[in-house]
C-alpha cells in the first residue's frame, strides 16, 4: 500500500485535523485502509519531527513503518526535518482550528 506510492517533488500538503499533522498529496493510499489510525499516528509523529518536538511514545511505530514501507513518500528527508516555513504553517492551521487536537 504505502510502498506503491511515488514521491512527487511538486506535491502539496494540507493539515489533517484528526492527525494534528501535515499530509502531502502523494502520501495517502487511494483507498481507505484498515490501519487508518496508525497512518494518522505516522503523520502526527512526522509532524513532531518537523517541529523538532519528537513524540517519543510513538517513535517505535515510525521505526516499524520505515522498515515495512521504506518507499513511502512521507519518509522523504524534506518532509521529516525541522523547517521554519512548515512550522509556521502548522501553527497557523492549529489556530484556525482552535488549537492542538
Amino acid at each position: 500500500m504505502l510502498n506503491n506510492l511515488e514521491y512527487d517533488p511538486n506535491a502539496t500538503y494540507v493539515y489533517d485535523l484528526m492527525a494534528d499533522g501535515l499530509v502531502w498529496s502523494d502520501e495517502s493510499p487511494p483507498e481507505p485502509q484498515k490501519s487508518e489510525q496508525a497512518f494518522r499516528y505516522l503523520l502526527m509523529y512526522r509532524t513532531s519531527l518537523i517541529e523538532a518536538k519528537e513524540i517519543e511514545a510513538i517513535r517505535e511505530l515510525w521505526a516499524v513503518a520505515k522498515q515495512q514501507y521504506p518507499k513511502w513518500p512521507g519518509f522523504h528527508p524534506s518532509r521529516c526535518t525541522p523547517m521554519d516555513e512548515l512550522q509556521m504553517d502548522i501553527e497557523q492551521k492549529r489556530k484556525q482550528n482552535g488549537g492542538r487536537v
